[in-house]
């Protein structure tokens, strides 16, 4: 076994956590931060308290958790999995782009969007890929991870408690680590 695909995969693991404990902290620094009236990209917003901790936060997390794309690439078996590992990317760098541009720039609201619709086409796409190799279990569960994640955003509008997003923008995240935990253990490094 490689040393760089333990790191890869010990990447994937850790990097999320990372931004996790950053987006945390950051809420119960905040004077004004509220999971039910807020976003979590309020967080970071000019004049927001401990704004860096939040946007650079982001930024180390999707700095460490990209790497896991390199161990999604090389063991993909069909398309659907290297499109997956693609969109996973994607969400990754568009998080991190979440940290560089924060709430009330120009680019924020693109990047916000790009990330939550690119973690759960990852889910979606990765997840059919599993399927069409033989990894049923594996696939739908991701699939359900992607569903999970689109229907908590339709609750929640439809709900409308507060007027915050947080809740379903932290549920997506988690959402998607659900399915990186899943794809270790799928990985050619990780215990089967």
């Amino acid at each position: 076994m490689v040393d760089a695909d333990r790191v890869a995969v010990g990447a994937g693991v850790v990097g999320p956590l990372v931004g996790f404990v950053a987006t945390l902290s950051a809420t119960v620094l905040s004077p004004t931060f509220g999971w039910t009236a807020s976003a979590l990209s309020d967080l970071g917003a000019p004049g927001a308290a401990n704004r860096w901790l939040f946007n650079w936060g982001l930024v180390a997390s999707t700095a460490v958790t990209v790497v896991f794309t390199l161990v999604l690439w090389r063991d993909a078996e069909n398309a659907a999995e290297r499109l997956g590992a693609a969109a996973f990317a994607g969400a990754c760098v568009a998080l991190g782009l979440v940290g560089l541009f924060p709430s009330g720039t120009d680019l924020h609201f693109p990047v916000a969007v790009a990330y939550f619709v690119l973690l759960t086409f990852t889910l979606w796409i990765h997840g059919s890929g599993s399927v069409l190799v033989g990894q049923p279990r594996l696939g739908l569960e991701a699939i359900w991870l992607g569903i999970a994640h689109v229907l908590l955003w339709i609750v929640w509008i439809a709900a409308g408690p507060g007027g915050g997003i947080a809740v379903p923008e932290i549920g997506g995240s988690i959402a998607l680590y659900a399915w990186i935990l899943l794809s270790v253990r799928a990985t050619s490094v990780g215990v089967r």
